[in-house]
């Protein structure tokens, strides 16, 4: 059973051990940020049509490279800024597909400087640059890529959906306990093991699912879902929604301290797990899709389908490479539903017989 008076005085020392902003510097952040940009900018650019440099006259006649849109601004500003060295030193940057056909554009951007440096020449560069962005996403190889996923991720999205409703309409109150599960800085990052990676995390989490099913370190878990992710810098983690009775427990904040405490300090040996509490945090949130939600709360739930859920299962574009076949997603089993309703009626449904007695009169 849950002591929650000894959970909060763990709960006052514990930190949030892998947020981002605490965990890594600014060259390390900068490497985010920048592929984070080039993903983005390469799907813009790929959805205009026409030319988007030129050479045109300022307003002294003299040439300059005129944009036919923001999106040219933007992505000539970012080829200009160049690449962090993270880039180059990290095999994992390029299995995004987006990340890649960015730095193969720079690369063709890149021989302007080692030519005569004129503005047609580099407008030409650029437009080539473009031609290769267009290219590659016309290309039947990333075309059925991008299907594929983007296949697999609606089948996750319906059937996760269709989970939360069924747990929606058991359950009149429930919490919902949203943390990571992770690792030291670096453990994976440097690693080219990944088959062998893989299993010794996935060793880690069934050990964790065991512990659950016996009630340690929370006892009434009426539900899960997991996603296994491999970030950037993060390496190997695990996106974790807990689902509990909310009518039993309401401490969200406490229960996702326990069970990231119970992963650092029994699951992971040697002190190299690390966890981070989004209950915490959930006040800053613009959209509150966690914590205790009744069933009546709408913009809660629509909150966490939209906003949570649709987050976790995302697709992973560093482990759809390295291992296609490796199952990182998982829900627990629809629940039974109850053939007899017991207890008083929720109070739209009896608003529904309400109008329904209303309208036979």
């Amino acid at each position: 059973m849950v002591n929650l008076n000894e959970g909060n005085k763990v709960a006052e020392k514990a930190t949030c051990d892998i947020s981002m902003n605490d965990r890594y510097g600014v060259e390390e952040r900068l490497l985010i940020n920048h592929c984070v940009q080039a993903e983005a900018l390469i799907r813009r650019v790929a959805e205009i049509n026409g030319s988007l440099y030129s050479v045109k006259k300022d307003r002294h006649g003299k040439s300059v490279v005129g944009y036919e849109s923001i999106t040219a601004k933007h992505l000539k500003k970012m080829l200009e800024a160049g690449c962090p060295d993270e880039c180059w030193n990290k095999t994992v940057v390029n299995m995004n597909p987006y990340v890649k056909i960015y730095h193969e554009a720079a690369s063709i951007y890149g021989l302007h400087i080692c030519t005569k440096n004129t503005v047609s020449n580099e407008v030409e560069c650029l437009n080539r640059s473009v031609q290769v962005i267009r290219d590659s996403f016309k290309s039947e190889e990333f075309i059925l890529a991008r299907k594929r996923q983007e296949l697999a991720r609606k089948k996750r999205l319906k059937g996760s959906f269709d989970y939360i409703e069924g747990i929606r309409k058991k359950y009149a109150r429930v919490n919902y306990i949203r943390f990571d599960l992770g690792y030291r800085e670096g453990k994976f990052v440097d690693s080219d093991y990944y088959s062998e990676d893989i299993e010794l995390v996935k060793s880690h989490w069934d050990t964790m699912r065991s512990d659950l099913r016996r009630g340690v370190p929370i006892e009434g878990l009426i539900g899960f879902i997991i996603t296994l992710e491999y970030g950037l810098l993060a390496g190997y983690h695990y996106h974790i929604l807990l689902i509990v009775d909310g009518s039993q427990h309401q401490q969200d904040i406490t229960l996702a301290m326990l069970a990231g405490e119970h992963w650092k300090n029994y699951v992971v040996p040697d002190g190299e797990g690390r966890y981070y509490n989004c209950n915490r945090y959930k006040e800053n949130y613009r959209h509150v899709g966690i914590g205790v939600i009744n069933h009546y709360e709408e913009d809660k739930y629509r909150a966490l389908k939209y906003k949570v859920i649709d987050y976790m299962v995302k697709t992973d574009f560093v482990l759809e490479h390295v291992a296609p076949k490796e199952r990182t997603y998982s829900r627990g089993k629809h629940p039974v539903q109850d053939a007899i309703k017991r207890g008083r009626p929720r109070e739209n449904d009896l608003l529904y017989k309400g109008i329904q007695h209303h309208c036979e009169l």
